[in-house]
Parts: structure tokens; sequence; C-alpha cells
């Protein structure tokens, strides 16, 4: 369609051929040329503007179209002279208006002087044909007519013009930032933008920022100097306004800032820019003349203010954005709880611009009000009362706004003291529980949140909700493999511990490993006197009370042991005793049996001085220890008690020598006493020094075989007797060999007679071929021999045994031992003999008190030893290869085999209960029941089930008489125990013989003793393996996680490098999951992961890996596939959820990304962030797609 200005040009033409058709005065040479111009003209501007394909405006007209118009109304005017009424002043007037449109105010002047002239020529030429002048008045009003109207159109033409100007103008600066994100690059171009539009010496752009506003760009030549932050000045008058704010004498203005009044401003115009009804923004323009900034300049910057925000806000909504996705990766990757918090305190505190945030727990447990901190919030105590907005939101459970907290009733006096005026606070919550609060506030006047800033900090939140749970998640799994480790080493570290008070001790420390402790007890239980004795108490690391004594009563601790359960303490409870601070009650603990077999032998308890310091899963771990603890408690038990009788055999054995002679009475013992000091001076190990002292206490036990006649001679021996003497040495050491416990001193008591030069006897063997502990009892015993009384000798002094000593240093002693010795001897006599007479009276009192006949507690040595040395073997042995082994299958074969081997038992089986309890499975054998390895007996099948239900130990002599007897045909007797621990029935333990009546009271003390160990064993190997599988795949789906991931990876790019074989990973977003978690609950959206999961894992091959790697993240392995051919089956995958959404709107879809294995890729990092790239790439075409199917 042409412009109008066409068919005005199209009429006008058609009007002149009309007039001279139609026979109407005219000259007709002008009138021909009007008729010739308006043709022409009409005709070559249509050609025109279909050349370039467009009509063309009013200001695009040529200027050669223009003068043909003005001479086309000139020949008009000239060629209708003989008629005075042709319209010549309307005519000149569009011409005029046109040429203003086009020119200016000098195109109008031009129109208005050719219409003068042109009509002063129309005079003329009505003179000239003989018509009557036009009166003078009438031209010249003609004329002022045609100014006044040419002046009139081309005002308006000039003011449609700076208008036209002035939007143009807009339309350009609005479109040199509409696209720009960038916050550094937008402010500067809108600092730019504000110069022009609005005439003025300089431009500034502010952003709100703490404390008030920051200038964030400038324009112009002659910037005034400004602060960083400005606190005053024309910023503070629009914040207060809230609009325009025009000083039009700005020297004059008492609000003024120093610095621009001092460079000379006059004039200074400020805008707002609002976002969500704040001021988020503002232009400030000035100028150093005094001209105001009229109104079109004013609406100008406040229509540029209108655009700006729409640009500033969605500069500031990405930045933040990404400011948003960056503190996600940080969360995702941060496993500890309160470092996590505080990079959400202060990212809250700096994308909101507050000068406080502050991430407060709210969940039992945690000490109260425990808090992490930025800004002004650091100021208050690090814990305290929950009062204040914290309270509201742990009551509320939701979104608390306070437009200003100094008017709230409910604020908290320490906060209301800061100056706090808008605050915000939201709960995190984690399975629905809010666990803390994040609360933001600010000091600035005036200030409120918006709609999009609550939202920020309720974004903040959730990302808080899924860091805390995802930490809390890692750090279950990394407690679960450290106290897994604690278990599996406390069996080793007790097993090491040398004397009672040192296990106690380490109890206690491995209690500490495994739970927080602030108080810990440990009691053992006497059932005869029905008493408990602590033996160890501990208060935040001080030992608080020992061996304090109490009778049964009905406190925990009696509960525990009556009933043979645990009992868990969330609160303070009434305790028969108070443990630890006296003054501070605990708030929490657990109390756990120690057991061996049925019995209860004591309690072990953890505590703490908070409420709800505990949970289930924590008695669950102090059991399995207090079950280590127990056994390693009755093995010290029966160390001690051995290592009693041991004692007590070797004192008996030593004073039974000794009866035999009255005047060697206690030397044994003297001997033993002095040696002992030789070996501490020469510096020797503790079981050396051990050693030594024993094997001087027995040295002169083979004395039991030579006859009384000769052992008591008071003269000198013949040949014969002397030769009788000698062999005591060999017999003694052929007597300690027999005896297993003692055979370590055999040596000792052979060798005590050789000499260092080889003269001695019983072997002739000299210098190192003699053990140093012999020579230290050789110095010993000669010198009690000197100083001492004898049958056939009277006592020598103690400077003759010194000299004796040296004299024979080097040919019978060792030289090192009779230095030693003559130090220790010279040292007692410069304290006057006193350490001397202690060694030599060394003793004696203990064999008159202790010992009541060698030979009584010889036979009871004898019995027990054997037994005793049994068990301490092979509990030794099964405590060093639960260490070892932690795989349960491996593990319960080598535990069998020990107590097969060591215990002498040609057939055994070893079966473990189910995790459903209704089944026991074999898991070990020797023998026959081999055969049986891997079957399942269901409850109540066989005599193994009769055991582990009653709890007792069954010994069948014939197992034909036994109807519930099922195994192989050839076995006659079986003894079977139960594999208790604690209260938890783990399996049981047998063994078999193909003879009748095989097993007796012994067998089956034996069994019951190694049986607790062997539970603790397999139920520390089931934790194992728990925990194993736990670290290796993601709680929620149960597919692989992370770290498995991308050990595949590695693996498989290796793999890939070294055969050329193809590789593909996919990465898997779901869409919209917080969306789904809003509208439908976050179990909806656990549960959509789950099944998005399952859909994954049932559409691809089996040697492909699915994982989740947190959050709405999955990624899929695809070994050996093509490119296209992974893009095939994730499309098939995302029809597949798709399909499903269609029936469950709570389903959302996925995006997905897929990269191959490219050339250049050097790690797994490599191939996953190609992936996500993808990925990303799929997500945004998705996008831009859905407005246009929306549409």
């Amino acid at each position: 369609m042409r412009g109008s200005i066409q068919w005005v040009r199209i009429i006008a033409a058609a009007m002149a051929i009309g007039w001279v058709a139609l026979g109407l005065p005219v000259l007709l040479p002008f009138s021909a040329a009007t008729v010739v111009l308006a043709v022409a003209s009409t005709l070559a501007i249509l050609a025109y503007e279909r050349h370039v394909g467009r009509p063309l405006a009013l200001d695009e007209h040529p200027r050669w179209l223009i003068v043909g118009d003005a001479l086309t109304v000139s020949a008009w005017v000239l060629g209708t002279a003989a008629d005075p009424n042709t319209l010549s002043v309307v005519l000149f007037s569009a011409v005029g208006a046109e040429a203003a449109y086009r020119f200016g105010p000098r195109g109008a002047a031009a129109a208005f002087a050719l219409a003068a002239s042109v009509r002063f020529g129309q005079e003329l030429l009505r003179v000239s044909v003989g018509l009557e002048a036009s009166p003078i008045a009438r031209v010249f009003g003609e004329i002022l007519i045609t100014a006044l109207l040419v002046i009139v159109f081309a005002a308006i033409v000039e003011s449609y013009r700076a208008t036209r100007r002035l939007a143009d103008g807009l339309q350009q600066v609005v479109e040199s930032f509409s696209g720009t994100l960038d916050p550094a690059a937008l402010s500067q171009r809108l600092s730019d933008g504000a110069l022009a539009v609005v005439r003025a010496d300089y431009g500034l752009l502010v952003e709100r920022a703490l404390p008030l506003f920051r200038v964030v760009a400038a324009a112009g030549q002659r910037v005034p100097p400004l602060p960083v932050d400005l606190r005053g000045g024309i910023v503070a008058e629009v914040l207060q306004e809230r609009r325009t704010v025009h000083i039009e004498d700005y020297q004059a203005w008492p609000s003024a800032m120093v610095s621009v009044r001092e460079a000379g401003a006059r004039v200074v115009m400020a805008t707002p820019i609002w976002v969500e009804n704040e001021v988020a923004a503002a232009f400030i323009v000035g100028r150093y003349t005094p001209e105001p900034f009229d109104r079109r300049e004013r609406e100008s910057l406040e229509f540029l203010a209108a655009h700006a925000a729409v640009a500033f806000r969605t500069a500031r909504l990405v930045a933040k954005t990404r400011q948003l996705e960056e503190l996600s990766r940080q969360i995702a990757l941060e496993g500890d709880e309160r470092e996590l918090l505080q990079r959400v305190s202060d990212s809250a505190a700096e994308l909101l611009e507050v000068e406080s945030a502050v991430v407060s727990w709210l969940e039992p447990g945690h000490i109260e009000g425990e808090r992490v901190a930025t800004g002004l919030a650091r100021q208050l105590a690090s814990r305290g009362p929950i009062r204040g907005l914290r309270a509201r939101v742990a009551a509320d459970k939701r979104t608390i706004v306070i437009d200003d907290y100094q008017a709230w009733p409910e604020a908290n006096p320490p906060a209301k003291a800061l100056g706090y005026r808008a605050c915000v606070g939201v709960p995190v919550t984690v399975d629905s529980v809010v666990v803390a609060a994040l609360i933001v506030s600010t000091t600035q006047l005036g200030r409120r949140f918006t709609q999009s800033e609550v939202g920020l900090v309720e974004a903040l939140a959730a990302q808080a909700s899924v860091g805390v749970r995802n930490a809390r998640l890692r750090q279950e799994r990394e407690e679960r493999a450290d106290h897994l480790a604690v278990l599996n080493n406390a069996a080793r570290v007790f097993s090491s511990a040398r004397g009672l008070r040192r296990l106690y001790e380490l109890v206690y420390r491995m209690t500490c490993s495994l739970l927080p402790t602030d108080a810990f007890y440990l009691s053992l239980y006497d059932h005869d006197r029905r008493q408990h004795t602590f033996v160890l108490q501990m208060d935040e690391g001080r030992e608080w009370d020992r061996d304090a004594v109490y009778p049964l009563g009905d406190g925990p601790t009696s509960r525990v042991v009556a009933s043979g359960s645990p009992h868990l303490a969330l609160a303070a409870e009434t305790n028969e005793v108070r443990f630890g601070n006296e003054t501070r009650a605990s708030l929490s603990a657990i109390h756990v049996p120690m057991r061996t077999g049925e019995r209860v032998i004591g309690v072990l308890s953890a505590q703490r001085y908070v409420e709800h310091g505990y949970r289930d899963g924590d008695v669950a771990l102090l059991e399995a220890l207090a079950s280590h603890a127990a056994a390693a408690i009755e093995n010290a038990q029966l160390l001690a008690q051995t290592h009693d009788l041991y004692m007590a055999s070797v004192r008996a054995l030593a004073a039974a020598v000794d009866a035999r002679d009255p005047y060697t009475r206690n030397h044994s013992a003297r001997t033993s006493a002095l040696a002992r000091a030789i070996a501490e001076e020469m510096r020797l190990p503790a079981e050396d020094v051990r050693r030594v002292q024993l094997g001087a206490l027995l040295h002169d036990v083979g004395k039991i075989g030579i006859p009384d006649a000769v052992l008591n001679k008071p003269g000198t021996f013949t040949h014969q007797e002397r030769l009788v003497m000698m062999t005591h040495a060999a017999l003694g050491g052929a007597i300690l060999q027999a005896v297993e416990p003692l055979r370590e001193l055999a040596p000792i008591v052979r060798h005590h007679h050789e000499r260092f030069d080889g003269g001695g006897y019983p072997d002739g063997i000299a210098d190192e071929a003699v053990p140093l502990a012999a020579y230290v009892v050789a110095a010993a015993d000669a010198f009690e021999v000197i100083v001492s009384k004898r049958a056939y000798k009277e006592a020598q002094s103690v400077e003759f045994a010194i000299d004796e000593l040296r004299h024979n240093s080097g040919t019978q002693f060792h030289p090192g031992v009779v230095e030693a010795f003559v130090r220790v001897i010279q040292r007692d006599m410069a304290h006057g003999a006193g350490y001397l007479h202690r060694v030599g009276q060394a003793g004696h009192e203990e064999l008159e008190a202790k010992i009541s006949g060698p030979a009584t507690l010889v036979e009871q040595f004898a019995a027990t030893s054997r037994a005793h040395g049994r068990q301490l073997a092979i509990l030794q042995r099964l405590a060093s290869e639960i260490t070892a082994v932690l795989d349960i299958e491996t593990l319960a074969d080598r535990l069998l085999r020990i107590v097969c081997e060591s215990m002498a038992y040609e057939n055994g089986f070893l079966l473990t209960l189910g995790d459903s309890g209704d089944f026991l499975e074999v898991r070990a054998a020797v023998g026959p029941s081999t055969n049986y390895l891997g079957q399942r007996l269901d409850r109540g099948r066989g005599m193994s089930w009769q055991v582990l239900e009653s709890g007792r130990a069954l010994n069948v002599p014939d197992v034909r008489e036994e109807p519930t007897f099922f195994g192989p045909p050839e076995i006659r007797s079986s003894l079977v125990v139960p594999l208790v621990l604690g209260n938890e029935r783990v399996g049981i333990l047998g063994v078999e013989s193909v003879r009748t009546k095989a097993f007796d009271l012994d067998d089956e003390q034996m069994l019951t003793t190694v049986s607790h160990q062997l539970a603790a064993a397999i139920r520390v190997a089931r934790l194992h393996q728990e925990a194993k599988q736990a670290a290796a795949t993601d709680a929620l789906t149960g597919l692989a996680n992370r770290r498995i991931f991308f050990e595949r990876l590695e693996a498989e790019i290796v793999r890939a490098r070294q055969t050329g074989a193809t590789l593909a990973v996919a990465m898997v977003d779901v869409d919209e999951l917080k969306s789904t978690n809003d509208t439908f609950g976050h179990r909806a959206g656990d549960a959509a992961l789950q099944r998005i999961a399952s859909v994954l894992v049932s559409e691809v091959r089996s040697q492909d890996l699915v994982a989740r790697l947190g959050g709405d993240e999955f990624a899929v392995l695809f070994p050996g596939a093509a490119h296209l051919s992974a893009e095939r089956v994730m499309r098939r995958l995302a029809d597949h959820i798709t399909a499903e959404r269609a029936a469950d709107p709570s389903l959302p879809t996925i995006s997905w990304g897929i990269a191959p294995l490219a050339a250049d890729a050097d790690s797994a990092d490599a191939v996953v962030d190609a992936a996500d790239h993808a990925m990303y790439r799929h997500k945004t075409l998705a996008r831009q797609r859905q407005p246009a199917r929306e549409a």
C-alpha cells in the first residue's frame, strides 16, 4: 500500500487535469507545466519507491521531489492567476510543512520566500493579461497568512521531529542494554544511556548496597569525586521521597555532598529504579551550568529508569542464579555440616546485601541455640536460648517476614540492640524435620525485603536442606566405616593390654572413638555379693573415681544387670549414683550389659551433657564394643588367674628346694631380688628382667633330685659327691623344659653355673653362647652364697664378695654383669646398706604368708595350666584372625579351622542366622559336614535351632538317640554351643565325632569360651559388609554412588585407550525436581527419583553402569557403545519416562546429554564435563521450544 502523500499527489494531478479539461480560467502554459510536473513527480516517486521496495516516509523524500512539489504548486498558482480563489495559501502552507519536515526551519523559510515571490508574480501576470490587480491589503494579507501557517506547521513538525528523535534515542539506548546480563557491563551502558537521553555534564548509576548505596558506573567528561559508598546527599532524598528529585540550585542545597558541591555542580537530578516496589538503584545526572532540567528530560530519564528496572532485575537475577549454582556445587562437595551452613550464611549476606545473616540449629541433640553467623550477627553469643524469630520459625515451620524488628513484640533483646529492621526467617528442613533456621537481617531504614529476595532466602534454605541431608548421609557412612574400623581394632587392642587397669582405659578410649562421650563408667558386677564395683569413672577426660562399690539398687545400672538389656536415656533421670560432675547431671546416657554367655559381668555406660545426644544405632555400637570388652575382661581375668597360679607354682618350687636346707632358706628369693637389681641396672628390657627374676627364683630347682646326704653335707664334697651336685643344673633345666609355661626359664636354670671362659658346667660353653640372663643369675647366686652362712662355711663380708666378683670377672663371671652388680652394691653401701638389706629380706614374708605347701599348688597348677594354655592360644589366634579377615565367608571358615586345629577336633561346623531370622545357613564345615555347605535349615529343624533358641550348649553323647539330629550318618556324638552377642543371636558352633561320648565338660567350657569371640567376629564382619555396601551405593535409589561411578569410568577409559574400544557417558538431569517437591512434597520427590532410577536400570545393558551423582543428577556409563547407540538408548529412556508422566503428573521429565570418549579427553572429569555441557544444551533447546508449543 502506497503512502498517503503519494495519493495526495495523484489526486492533485487529476484535479489539475480536470480543471483544464473543464475549461476553467487558466494560463495554459503554466497550467500545462503544472500537470506535467505533477504527473512526472508522481511517476518518479512511485518508481523510486518500487526500486527501494517500500513506501518512503516523509522525512525520507529526496530533495528533487520536494523541489518538484514546490515548482508544481508555483506553476499552478501562476497558471490560475486569472482566478484569485485558487487556494494558494493552503498549497504553499502544505509545501512549507513538507519542506520543514525534511529540512527543518530552513526548509520552511525557503517555502515562505517562494510563496511570497510567486504571489507577487501572480499579480504581475494578472496585470499583463489585462486583469485588475488585487488589492495590496489582500496580497499582503495572504502572504501574512501563508507565513503564519508555515510557521505553525514548521513548529508542529519540529516538535514532532524532536519527539521522534528522543523516542529513537531512547529506543537505541534500551536496545543497547536489553540483552546485557553482565552486571558491570549493564551498569556502564545504563550510565552512558542516561547521558544519551538527557543533556548533562555527568551521569552516575548507584546501586543499593551496604550501608545505603554505592556507585557502580559513571559517564561524562567531568564526573565529581564521590565515595564508593553513599550515605547521604540526593540518594538519601530519593530513598526517602521514593520519586524523582530535582535540585535546581545544588550549591545552596543544605544536604548537598561536599565533594560534589566543591566540584561545581549546579543542577542535579536523581530518578529511582524500582524493582518489586523497592528502590534497587538510581540514575543521577548533573550540570555545571544553572540551566535546570525540563519536563521532557525528566520524563525521558524516568522512561529509561522504567526499562532499566527490567534489565537490572534480570541481570541481578542471572548473577544471583549463577552464585546459587556455584554455592550448590560447593555445598554438594562439603562434608562438614558446620562449614556447609557457614557458607550458606555468608552467601545469604552477600546475595541479599545485608549486614547480618545467621543459621541456628533447632533440633534436639545440638547444644541449645548453637549457630554460625555472618556480619553483625557475630556479635551475638555463639549459643543461647531459642527466642525471637528463631523460636517463631521453629514453631510455625514456615517463612516469617518482619518489616520492622524494632516494633515486633517478640523481638530478642540482644538482636534488637543491634538495630535490626527488616528480617526474614526460613526453616531448614531434613525429612520434614526443622533442623535449623536461616535468618537474614538489615539495619537499613525503610528497606523491605521483596518477594524475589524472600524467594532467594528460601532457595538458599532449600540448598542448605539438601546439603545438610547429604552431609549427614556422608557423615553417617563415614561414621559406619570408622565404627567398623574401631570395632575391628577393638579385639586386637584389647588383647594387647597388659593388666586389667590398662584394659579398662582402652575400653574408655574405644568408647570415645565410637561415640561422643562426656562422662563414662565401667562397672563389674559380683553376683554373689550383689554389688557393683565401678572400676573406672571418667568425666570429660578426667578420672573421677576408682573402684567405688555400691549395692544392687533400682537405677539404670542395676536395671541393666537385672534385665540383661541395654538402657537408653535421652533426658535427665534419677541414678542410684551421680557419675561424672556432681553439679552437672548427664542428660543423655547409654547403659549396656557386658556379657559372657548368659551371664552379665558388668555394665558399660557412655553419657553426654545434652538431651537427645544418642540414637538407637549408637546402642548397637556400644553393645558390640561391650561384647569385645566383656570377652577381653574375662580373658584378662583368666590370664591374671593363670599368672597367679604360675607365680605360685614358681614360688612353691623354689620354696620346696629351700625347705630342704635350713641354711639356704629363702636363698632363691634373695637371689631373685639381687638378679632383678642387676638386670635393671643393665637396663635390660622389661620382659628380660621378668625372666631373670623368675629364673633366679628357680635356679636351684634341680636340687630336688639331689639326695639329702649330699645336699646338707657340712664338709667338703668328695669327687663323686661333687659330680652328683653338679647334675642339679641340668636336672633343673629338664624339669622346667617339661612344663610348657616354665619352658622359657629352662636355659637360665641349665646354664647358671657356666663360666665366661668355658670352664663351667653342665655344657662347658663360654662367652656369648651362654644366655646373658644365666650370667646375671650366676653373679647374684655367688654373691648371696658368699655373704650367707652355710653348713660348710661362715658368712663373709660384702667387701670380700666385691673383691671375689672383680677377681673372677672375665673368667668365671661376665665383665658387664660384674660392673653393673658392683655399681648396685656400692650405691647401696653409700646409703648404709639399706637397699641390700631389703633385697636380702625380699620374698621371705611373702613365702611364709602365701605358700601353705608346695605339693598342693604344684598339683593345682599342673591340673589347670594345660587347659588355660589351650584357651589362651586359641583366643590369641582368633583375635589375630579377626583383625586380618573381614569377609564373612572366609572368616567363618578360618575361625572354625582354628577351633578344630587348636582343640584337636576332627569334625566341626559353623552356622549363621539369616537376615530374616527364619533360617540358619551352613557357612563353614570341617569333616563330613562339608557336604552341607551353603544349605539352609528352616526354623525348628535340627539340634542347631534348639541350641540357638534356648541359648544353652547341648552335648549329645549319642546322636542316634536324639530325634532332632540332622547331619552326616556316620556322626555319633555332637557338641553344639550358641553364638550370642549381647541379646543378639548370631549363629551356632558345633564339633562332631564318629565316636560316642567324645566330649566332656572341659570341651563344653572351652567351646563356650571361644564362642563369644566368634560371635563378635561374625557380627563385625557383617557390619563391615553392610558398611562396604553402603559406601558404594546411593541410600535413596540403591544405585552406584559418585565415587563408584568415577572409579569405574577411570578404569573403562584406561581399557578403552589400551584396546581401542568405544565408550560413551550420559548425564541425566531431573527437570523441575524442586517444583515437584514444592507441589507434591519431598516424599513424592524421593519417589520420583526412585522411579526414574528404576527406569534407567531397566532399559540399559547388564554391563552398563547407572549411578546417582547427587541431588537430581544421574549418570550412565556405556562401555563399548558408540555415541549413536547410547543416544538411541537415552531417547528410549526419556520417552519411557514421558509416557509414565502422562499417567502420573508428579513424575518429572528428564534432560540428558551424551559425550563419547574424545581423543583429547585426559580424565574422567573431562568426559563428564562434555556430557554435562551436552545435557545443558538439550535443556536450553527444550526450554526454547516450550513457549512455541504453548503459543
